[in-house]
């Protein structure tokens, strides 16, 4: 009687899962990542925010590069002193100007609706009055979806600010400039990454580090700390140097909702009888962004064994020249292989300079070291 019965009950439950999943997992249903905590009416404000703080940050870098220069060719005062105090003022990251950067901006919902473990039905049998027998069921439902949003964008890395349209004609008291950083460039770049201007010259929604920072400054900041074993006085001492060629920096905010219900029946056949229903929704929203430095490149090919040093030799070129078989006049051609070398290269003329405080000229180089193979360069991944 029990085995037959307990069979139904399987029957019935694969049944009802089989038809709850139908209806919950369905390829014509979407979830648009961009409802919750981030939504489609601020993404194009966090667009915004990004690209001004990020251009902020380069025309300070760039500013503060020139004045590194400057500081340690000084004519006056001691050397040494001239670039300790260029690194303490104007620590910078060798952002290459020739490059571009990039912003990943990902958006990911997931909604899970499900039973709970507290699903049961046991059904009770007094067989006698020292022996019960029990039939337990607890069936498990879970059903999970993913949406995700994914935009990359390219960024110049020699983008400059760029005055706004509200320097020709007024805007409302609320109203801001719908493309321009900033209303007035007549400020400091450093002061404008600190946001140390007057209220009203921002045109974007600053992003706080901390609550205590913008990101442009913060930045900033971080130029001391991957200089610490960059700068260097003397080329000798840069033979041991670490050289910082990509900033990499991710931000994700992650949000969870949901919601348990459950309801039980207790008689004397069922002991009990309890159904348990959970639904939740967790968004993620992650930004990434890159700023790539003169040897962003070999940072990346050194992890396949792709970069090297010194910059291979050109090999000979092998080529197929025609010449006519038994001499000029006779008909016919033989093809052989003939290598050429290159044609050497003309020495550098060398003007010679009246003596000057010199840069160190690590400083100076952009092209040290070469890709022996191209590597691999692998799309942008959904997040797990």
């Amino acid at each position: 009687m029990w085995g037959g019965r307990g069979v139904r009950l399987r029957h019935v439950a694969v049944a009802a899962i089989s038809i709850l999943c139908s209806g919950c997992a369905s390829p014509f249903f979407f979830h648009d990542p961009q409802l919750g905590w981030v939504t489609a009416e601020q993404v194009p404000d966090v667009i915004k925010s990004v690209r001004c703080e990020l251009v902020t940050y380069y025309e300070a870098n760039r500013l503060r590069r020139q004045n590194f220069i400057a500081q340690i060719k000084n004519p006056g005062g001691d050397t040494s002193q001239n670039f300790k105090l260029a690194v303490k003022k104007f620590s910078y990251f060798d952002v290459d100007d020739g490059q571009y950067g990039t912003i990943y901006l990902d958006l990911k919902v997931i909604d899970t609706i499900g039973t709970g473990s507290g699903t049961a039905f046991d059904n009770k049998l007094i067989r006698s009055s020292e022996a019960t027998r029990v039939f337990h069921l607890g069936p498990t439902l879970q059903d999970q979806n993913t949406y995700e949003l994914f935009w990359n964008f390219a960024i110049r890395q020699d983008a400059h600010l760029s005055p706004s349209v509200s320097n020709a004609q007024s805007y409302a008291e609320n109203e801001t400039d719908q493309f321009a950083c900033f209303n007035n460039l007549n400020v400091s770049r450093e002061d404008m990454a600190r946001n140390n201007v007057p209220s009203g010259i921002a045109q974007f929604k600053r992003i706080w580090v901390n609550g205590s920072e913008p990101l442009a400054a913060w930045l900033l900041d971080n130029n001391h700390t991957i200089g610490s074993s960059y700068f260097t006085e003397t080329d000798s001492e840069a033979a041991e140097q670490i050289i910082p060629a990509q900033m990499f920096y991710n931000f994700a905010i992650q949000t969870s909702a949901g919601l348990d219900s459950k309801i039980s029946i207790t008689g004397l056949r069922w002991n009990p009888a309890a159904v348990e229903a959970t639904a939740s929704s967790q968004q993620t929203s992650s930004l990434t962004f890159y700023v790539n430095g003169p040897k962003a490149q070999l940072a990346n090919g050194a992890k396949g064994g792709t970069a090297t040093i010194k910059t291979a030799q050109p090999k000979p070129i092998h080529v197929i020249i025609d010449r006519p078989k038994g001499g000029i006049g006779q008909q016919g051609v033989e093809k052989r292989f003939e290598e050429l070398a290159p044609a050497p290269s003309p020495k550098p003329v060398i003007k010679r300079k009246k003596a000057t405080r010199s840069v160190p000229s690590y400083l100076l180089d952009k092209s040290r070291g070469q890709l022996l193979s191209p590597f691999v360069i692998s799309p942008p991944a959904p997040s797990q």
